[in-house]
C-alpha cells in the first residue's frame, strides 16, 4: 500500500512569482488558518487531517481510521469547518 502524505503541508513562504504584498497576505491567511485549526478539538483535527490525506482516502478508510460511522463524516466535517470560520479573525 502506498504511503500517504498530508496535503496540509502548505509552504510557509509564498511563491517567488507573488508580489510581496500578496505574499504577506497569503502568509498571514495561512497563519490564521493554522492557528484556528490548532484550536479545534482532537476529533475535528483528526477528521480534517484524514480528509486532506494524499492520495485521498475513501470514506470507508476514513471511518476505519477515525473510528466513527460513515454517516457522521459530512455533518462532523461541516461543524468543524464552521468552528474554523468562527475562530478566524
Amino acid at each position: 500500500r502506498a504511503q500517504r502524505e498530508i496535503v496540509s503541508d502548505i509552504p510557509e513562504v509564498a511563491d517567488l512569482g507573488t508580489r510581496p504584498d500578496e505574499a504577506a497576505e497569503q502568509n498571514e491567511e495561512f497563519a490564521n488558518v493554522r492557528a484556528a485549526f490548532d484550536q479545534l478539538d482532537d476529533n475535528c483535527r483528526h477528521l480534517l487531517t484524514l480528509l486532506m490525506m494524499e492520495p485521498q482516502l475513501s470514506y470507508e478508510e476514513i471511518c476505519e481510521q477515525w473510528g466513527r460511522p460513515i454517516g457522521s463524516i459530512g455533518p462532523t466535517r461541516s461543524r468543524c469547518l464552521e468552528r474554523i470560520r468562527k475562530l478566524m479573525p
